[in-house]
């Protein structure tokens, strides 16, 4: 017996195997001039407005680097490019490199907590695992003896 297909079906595979191959490819080229021309300057002139030392204060820049990353994205679809990707995460290590180098601290030096919490953060999950079980063998018995 032949397989029957019904012509919508088939149009309408037809018709999205079509859409799917016209989809442009990114342009990676015109995605970084993009974001060189448009994006970094509006970003680097806010930023230059600051005081260098309020570059690192988050509360003053949010809204530049929320603007640059609404740039990026709008840039990304132009080129028909998916955000992010790889050259926009370039882009930012670009940014961060030239205008933000001096809010990353060079020496951070991680440290664990005082012992007091240590020992509540280990033991409170160590004594709520004890009770839980306690309590499923308890209902256990508790239904077994009620059968």
């Amino acid at each position: 017996m032949p397989c029957c297909i019904p012509r919508s079906a088939m149009l309408f595979a037809v018709t999205a195997l079509g859409m799917a191959l016209c989809v442009p490819a990114c342009n990676d080229t015109t995605l970084w001039i993009y974001m060189k021309e448009y994006c970094y300057p509006t970003f680097h002139n806010d930023i230059s407005r600051l005081n260098e030392s309020l570059h690192c204060n988050w509360t003053l820049t949010y809204r530049f680097y929320s603007r640059l990353t609404d740039c990026t994205i709008k840039v990304a679809k132009l080129s028909s490019c998916f955000w992010p990707n790889e050259h926009v995460d370039q882009f930012f290590m670009e940014v961060h490199r030239n205008l933000l180098a001096a809010c990353s601290p060079q020496h951070l030096s991680l440290q664990d907590p005082p012992n007091a919490i240590l020992a509540v953060l280990i033991s409170m999950p160590m004594l709520l695992t004890t009770i839980m079980a306690a309590l499923v063998v308890w209902c256990s018995k508790r239904s077994e003896s009620a059968d």
